[in-house]
């Protein structure tokens, strides 16, 4: 199993949500993604949940940080 990472800092806009999808593509079977995001509210964590679901990944757990960095945790299914 690998783990991978992607930090977003700043606004989530379009082209960052293209790129977020391109990275969840080269994830494979089992292995684990955290999306850390800096300055994103509550809408950015649902629309990148639904995409995780639709690529047929498990979300494990999402939240916030005392330093103001909203994180989702993920791993893809078999």
């Amino acid at each position: 199993m690998s783990y991978y990472k992607m930090n977003i800092i700043g606004r989530i806009n379009l082209s960052d949500y293209s790129n977020i999808h391109d990275y969840m593509e080269i994830i494979g079977p089992e292995d684990e993604f955290t999306v850390m995001m800096e300055n994103s509210n509550e809408e950015d964590i649902q629309v990148l949940c639904n995409m995780l679901q639709t690529e047929k990944f498990n979300i494990l757990e999402k939240g916030g940080s005392e330093n103001g960095w909203l994180f989702i945790r993920a791993n893809k299914k078999k």
